[in-house]
């Protein structure tokens, strides 16, 4: 299997440009979202490592506290989302292990701990 190193990859550079243009002009550099904005390329690539995940093309997408990553594993097509750790996102990972892909998606793993990826 290919090297899947986000860091070496354009995919890598493409998260890093989305994360800069979600950075307001107005953020101060001590913003904690800034701080996290610009960690976004290395907790994808250790989602990766840990994960065993193919980056794949498709669109990055975000939303306001989040960005989703196409990948893949063992050919199954999934997506990492990456966001900041808070009580909304561990409860929005419980209820999605919960439901394992009924009526929402299905969880494959997440990584509740601060500085790490999230579901």
């Amino acid at each position: 299997m290919a090297s899947a190193r986000v860091s070496s990859m354009r995919r890598g550079d493409e998260i890093r440009s989305l994360a800069a243009a979600l950075v307001p002009e107005r953020a101060a550099r001590s913003d904690p979202a800034v701080s996290w904005l610009e960690s976004v390329t290395g907790l994808v690539q250790r989602a990766v490592d840990k994960w065993d995940l193919e980056v794949d093309d498709g669109e990055l997408r975000h939303g306001g506290f989040a960005i989703v990553v196409p990948v893949s594993r063992t050919g199954e097509k999934c997506v990492l989302k990456v966001s900041q750790l808070t009580g909304a996102v561990a409860t929005e990972a419980l209820a999605l292990s919960a439901w394992d892909g009924r009526g929402a998606v299905r969880l494959v793993h997440a990584d509740l701990h601060p500085g790490g990826p999230c579901p």
